[in-house]
């Protein structure tokens, strides 16, 4: 066994390595797909959640090899090659160059693994490095202006339907796909001045990119039990997409209530009959608790099951997929400290603008009512578990099933409670 699960409503990511990476084999391994030269060493940088990286340095020269673990294997890395090679080649975005990956776990590493070119610089949450306040706002108002460019470049470049990207020779089974070669290269004085990254070449072969089956962490449960039964895609819908994460949060929260009922089981003085918790000791109303808990997420689901044509009508003949608008909340989001909302506040209305000179339909789309319905019925399946949100989302929902035009949308709501 190389990884394992552990239930944990606080742990976003549940599952753990079982076994240490043996670094000489990672370094090997790399050097003879690269034909690197010697002198070749190898250093642990940093982890993910499901990935290991190692700066490998040959001949002066540094590349990053990542190991994975083996979620959703061989498909989880195709897509991750492909979707580098789609942004390089349709958008201005900087992204390494893949020098080499194996898409399987016959190899002496043990698991899935890719070489790529090493990227300058650091990520804007370094809490340790304080990246974001150690940047200048000129500089942070730079870094949306690029975020506006890839944004305005993938709507320019819509794909159709929803799931992840994988290239249109897929060959899962290969032992070695896309062998690069590095090539050394002279750093000039300016170049080490500068930071700027060293060039590789790669054999890595170009195909055409297309979508398939989804493979994105945020749209499946952790636990491979709880996807049973579901439809990976391609989703040629909006509303295929939300039922399919649906499914996946109804076989989650069935999956918790048999639990739940199973250790109230061997509870001998709990009755579930008896929904009162003052009337229950403490280990009996715990257990109730958790199963009311998962029976008001099953009751979520259906109700949100039952509005879907509400907020996604028909609107095409099935079979043909609709365009893809590419868009995340990060730069919306609220997750960086409070101390920085007066300057995400200002970068927020940089992009909008940025995006209104960009392109004019993304903001259209955006701006409209009917995508911030859409945005709302999305917030509400990714969080129709989340024990914390469930009031709110039920408030939220009864206002749309009674047709409530003046009411609060679900995010509104939700940020509402935050400053509470």
């Amino acid at each position: 066994m190389v990884l394992a699960w552990e239930e944990d409503i606080w742990e976003p990511c549940p599952y753990y390595w079982t076994v240490d990476l043996d670094e000489c084999v990672i370094k090997q391994t790399v050097q003879a797909a690269l034909k690197l030269p010697d002198p070749c060493d190898i250093r642990y940088s940093a982890k993910g959640k499901l990935n290991k990286f190692y700066t490998v340095t040959s001949g002066g020269n540094d590349l990053i090899a990542r190991v994975t673990l083996p979620i959703i294997p061989t498909w989880k890395t195709l897509s991750e090659v492909a979707t580098l090679q789609w942004v390089r080649d349709n958008t201005s975005l900087p992204v390494p160059t893949i020098l080499a990956y194996q898409a399987n776990r016959r190899n002496a590493i043990g698991f899935e693994w890719l070489a790529m070119t090493k990227m300058p610089g650091r990520g804007l949450d370094d809490k340790e490095a304080s990246t974001w306040r150690r940047t200048r706002f000129a500089a942070k108002e730079e870094i949306v202006r690029q975020i506006a460019v890839f944004c305005a470049a993938t709507f320019k470049h819509q794909l159709l339907g929803i799931g992840n990207l994988f290239p249109d020779s897929l060959s899962p089974q290969d032992d070695l796909v896309g062998v690069g070669t590095l090539r050394p290269v002279t750093r000039t004085v300016q170049d080490q001045q500068a930071g700027r990254s060293l060039s590789f070449s790669s054999s890595v072969s170009r195909s055409t990119i297309r979508v398939q089956r989804i493979v994105s962490e945020e749209s499946l449960s952790e636990d491979p039990a709880d996807n049973e039964n579901v439809l990976m895609g391609r989703y040629d819908t909006s509303k295929d997409w939300l039922l399919a994460r649906l499914a996946v949060a109804e076989n989650k929260a069935r999956r918790r209530l048999l639990a739940a009922r199973k250790a109230a089981e061997d509870d001998d003085d709990y009755d579930e009959t008896e929904v009162n918790d003052e009337d229950l000791d403490d280990n009996s109303a715990l257990h109730n608790c958790d199963i009311q808990k998962h029976l008001r997420t099953l009751e979520i689901i259906s109700k949100l099951r039952n509005l879907l044509d509400n907020f996604f009508p028909p609107t095409q003949a099935p079979g043909h997929p609709k365009p893809t608008m590419i868009y995340r909340e990060d730069i919306y989001g609220t997750y960086w400290d409070d101390f920085k909302e007066y300057e995400l506040t200002q970068l927020r209305k940089l992009f909008l603008g940025e995006m209104m000179r960009l392109e004019h339909g993304w903001v259209e789309i955006y701006e409209a009512e009917a995508s911030k319905r859409k945005k709302d019925f999305d917030l509400a399946v990714a969080c129709c578990d989340d024990g914390l949100e469930v009031k709110t989302i039920r408030c939220w929902r009864k206002d749309v099933e009674e047709r409530n035009e003046d009411a609060l949308g679900l995010r509104e709501r939700m940020n509402a409670d935050e400053l509470y």
